[in-house]
């Protein structure tokens, strides 16, 4: 089990895509996790792990980004990720979420 805090920025439109997508790549490699990033062009952070994950946004407004679309969450809501390829947008400034990630076995 890991439980990890972390921010996320609202996307700057003055960074062009690629040097969005290589300084995630920086960011994820930064704590080992580079290889779970995914396709990109949807968001720079798309990624999947192989965790059962319980996220919570404590503080800010932020979407979870799936493939499928993307769902608006308010600070207190949880959501639960179970090896989904996803990332998570900020709307209008930082926002804070709190993550557990549950080892699993791979189905």
């Amino acid at each position: 089990v890991k439980v990890r805090w972390f921010v996320i920025h609202p996307l700057d439109p003055a960074v062009s895509a690629e040097e969005a997508n290589a300084r995630t790549r920086e960011r994820f490699a930064a704590f080992g996790a580079e290889d779970h990033l995914r396709d990109q062009s949807k968001h720079p952070a798309m990624h999947q792990t192989d965790t059962l994950d319980v996220i919570c946004l404590l503080q800010g407004d932020a979407s979870l980004v799936l493939d499928s679309g993307e769902t608006r969450i308010k600070p207190g809501q949880v959501v639960i990720q179970r090896g989904t390829s996803h990332a998570w947008r900020a709307h209008g400034g930082p926002a804070l979420l709190l993550a557990v990630l549950i080892d699993r076995p791979l189905a």
